[in-house]
């Protein structure tokens, strides 16, 4: 499957997707077991946001811009990773999944992030090269199921 990540990064879909993942791992992270995350088409894992905002400015741009209050815990913690890549107030960088999924593991926890896109696998690589607790693997993410 060919998917440009980072032409999406930060649209409402990509909002949606994120706050759902961060919802999942928030409440699998209540089991004091280890987890395994296997992210089968991880892309580059933080896209740069075009001036202007691009594609974001209308999904994550805008829910940054309403400075919601009172929000469930799993959007609370997706905007604190957003904001964190941000200091200073303005978009300019977006987390992927991998970068969203390694910001909630525990020290326990392993993932396994597949890209099959060479640029974009030697940039998570590149990310993640320090971090013990994640390979990132050039390969088809649906392969890695068996």
């Amino acid at each position: 499957m060919k998917y440009r990540h980072a032409f999406h990064a930060g649209n409402f879909a990509d909002v949606m997707k994120h706050v759902a993942l961060v919802a999942a791992l928030l409440r699998l992270n209540e089991k004091h077991r280890p987890l395994f995350l296997l992210d089968t088409h991880a892309g580059r894992g933080r896209y740069e946001v075009p001036a202007g905002g691009g594609e974001a400015a209308q999904g994550v741009g805008r829910l940054l811009a309403a400075r919601v209050q009172n929000a469930h815990p799993a959007l609370a913690r997706y905007l604190g990773i957003v904001a964190g890549l941000n200091v200073g107030g303005a978009l300019r960088a977006y987390p992927g999944s991998p970068q969203i999924e390694a910001a909630l593991m525990r020290p326990g926890d392993r993932a396994a992030f597949c890209e099959l896109q060479t640029t974009e696998a030697s940039a998570l690589r590149q990310m993640f090269r320090s971090d013990t607790r994640v390979g990132v693997h050039e390969r088809d993410g649906y392969e890695a199921f068996r």
